[in-house]
């Protein structure tokens, strides 16, 4: 049921590729951002980018009808709004800025990596980070021969990045041709552009590539050339995503300082809400060395090491565990950067002092493995992470003389490598066995509301009784009465019903089918309902649809494996409610 007099504050992220690390980031701070004293519910309306000069290629129709999502965005009711649209031309700026400022004109509105007039923005300094590379790669590389594998033309961050990079080489007095640079869709699918950068520049000593998603096509052509990242050819991209850490080897990218996209344009709808005045926000930026790239942020001073310097200890936990400064911990949960602050301090002062007692030594373990259990590899990457120890464990050694008065320490430092390396093997068999699970729950659906074989007039219910089957933890399903075709055409909200059932809901794992007097809501009011466990702060919605027919939506909590899996079960689960009319047509007839 709604519940409007305890209203809750909606916020909704636009985004046009969900399946991107990009996006995905954007999401995960937004909902981190959420302040433990506000009553926030992110809903995440996760589109298709569609090139619309190419309406014939053969995926532009089911773009199409997925990209309804954004129509069913500007009907319900949200209290703020964050969009994260890559493809927005700055040609048709005008375009945008009447489409949004009319359809949502009252709400408050956040633009997240684009640069338009009279919006608020949240944009990195691209420059701060660019620069800081090619100055790297220049002065302490001695590399001159650097190419780049742009963005797209109609996208302002990518024309801005290919502006900077050429300011930087002119900046040396090394000369810029247009056989260094060629454009890219900024997706992973772009081997034949790096490939033939490459062989244009076969002396290429350093690649820029506009985001991280572009070098995994720049990883890929240098393999077929026999050429390594980071020894024949030094490699960074932009946006520090995991995929950078999770490249094989590991991509040095370009990334935030401090904050980060979404967890600022959070802060800037939050205030605006309460009333406040904010301006657009531009974030610095800085290189994230990796194996394709050395590079270090920071040194580790002896003198601060001998000092055991708060300060440096931090600063060291930062540089290893870069991604937990945005993270937001709750009380229940261990305060990772704490311990190891005790970790590191206790392991400095036995360094100074040349002895460590088997008891000490113990403890230290013991912090170490509650260190790591409590999921701190989640926020660096592991070659990272052990060079960073390596390069600690070094300057640890040089202090001490005696390299067995170092012994204990030396142990520890083994212990960590060993559970960080331990960690990738276990992050295998779970994506392994999570793999295999949601395909066995899709089988296990497919066998159980595919079954129209019984004596129900409608065969809708069989289905529903089936969710609990998609292995989803929390989650609901919105059903139209009747089926919204569309034709392909652009989607009026005048297609679209005032009103929608919940069929059923999902919560921490339990299935529950409303009765239909509990069933019908107004469009609008879709995230107020009760049946949404106020547990989770943030929802991705995905179109359920086959063909030209829109069933519903598909709600689900926002996770990460829901980003990756939750277009193709909401795909099986419009596959299937088509099946079932069809039968029960055919069964009138």
């Amino acid at each position: 049921m709604i519940d409007k007099s305890n209203k809750k504050t909606t916020v909704g992220i636009l985004v046009d590729d969900i399946f991107s690390d990009f996006a995905k980031d954007i999401i995960h701070s937004a909902i981190n951002a959420i302040p433990d004293n506000r009553d926030i519910r992110i809903v995440v309306f996760a589109g298709k980018y569609i090139n619309e000069n190419i309406p014939t290629a053969f995926d532009y129709p089911y773009k199409k009808m997925y990209n309804t999502i954004y129509k069913l965005a500007e009907i319900c009711e949200i209290d703020g709004l964050i969009i994260s649209l890559g493809s927005i031309d700055p040609h048709e700026e005008n375009l945008f800025l009447k489409k949004y400022q009319t359809t949502f004109e009252n709400i408050p509105k956040v633009i997240v990596a684009a640069e338009i007039d009279n919006f608020i923005t949240v944009n990195y300094d691209n420059a701060m980070g660019i620069k800081e590379a090619m100055d790297c790669l220049i002065n302490i590389h001695n590399v001159t021969n650097i190419c780049m594998l742009g963005g797209r033309p109609d996208n302002g961050d990518a024309m801005k990045r290919k502006k900077i990079f050429k300011a930087c080489l002119a900046e040396h007095n090394i000369p810029y041709s247009e056989s260094q640079y060629i454009d890219t869709d900024m997706s992973i699918n772009c081997f034949d552009e790096a490939d033939e950068l490459l062989e244009r520049n076969p002396d290429c000593q350093a690649v820029f590539c506009v985001n991280d998603a572009v070098a995994r096509g720049l990883y890929q052509a240098m393999e077929e050339r026999g050429k390594v990242p980071g020894k024949d050819i030094l490699v960074f991209g932009f946006d520090n995503t995991l995929m950078a850490g999770e490249m094989m080897p590991s991509l040095s990218s370009i990334g935030a300082s401090k904050d980060i996209l979404g967890q600022k344009a959070l802060e800037l709808i939050l205030d605006l809400l309460d009333g406040k005045e904010v301006s657009s926000a531009l974030l610095p930026t800085s290189l994230y060395g990796r194996e394709s790239f050395g590079y270090e942020m920071y040194e580790y001073s002896t003198l601060e090491m001998s000092n055991i310097d708060s300060a440096f200890i931090y600063r060291m936990f930062d540089d290893c565990f870069y991604r937990y400064k945005n993270e937001k911990i709750s009380k229940k949960e261990i305060n990772l950067k704490r311990l190891f602050f005790e970790i590191a301090s206790k392991m400095l002062v036995a360094m100074k002092r040349k002895y460590m007692s088997l008891d000490e030594f113990n403890e230290l373990k013991l912090l170490i493995e509650i260190f790591f259990e409590n999921g701190i590899m989640e926020y660096t990457d592991t070659t990272k992470l052990i060079k960073s120890i390596d390069r600690l464990q070094a300057s640890m050694n040089v202090m001490v003389k005696s390299p067995s008065a170092n012994v204990m320490n030396n142990r520890l430092f083994s212990y960590m490598k060993d559970l960080a390396l331990r960690y990738v093997s276990t992050q295998l068999h779970k994506e392994l066995t999570r793999s295999n699970k949601t395909r066995d729950y899709l089988v296990q659906f497919m066998i159980s509301g595919v079954d129209f074989t019984g004596k129900e007039e409608d065969n809708i219910p069989r289905i529903l009784r089936s969710f609990d089957k998609l292995g989803l933890k929390n989650a609901a399903f919105y059903m139209y009465e009747n089926p919204v075709f569309l034709g392909g055409r652009i989607p009026k909200e005048s297609d679209f019903p005032t009103s929608i059932d919940l069929r059923c809901s999902i919560k921490n794992g339990e299935l529950y089918i409303l009765p239909k007097e509990r069933r019908t809501t107004p469009v609008e009011y879709m995230f107020l309902r009760d049946e949404l466990s106020w547990d989770c702060n943030g929802y991705v919605i995905f179109p359920v649809f086959h063909g030209n027919y829109i069933y519903g939506s598909l709600v689900c909590e926002a996770t990460t494996d829901i980003y990756d899996r939750g277009e193709f079960i909401a795909g099986q689960i419009g596959k299937t409610i088509f099946a079932a009319l069809l039968q029960q047509t055919n069964n009138e007839q």
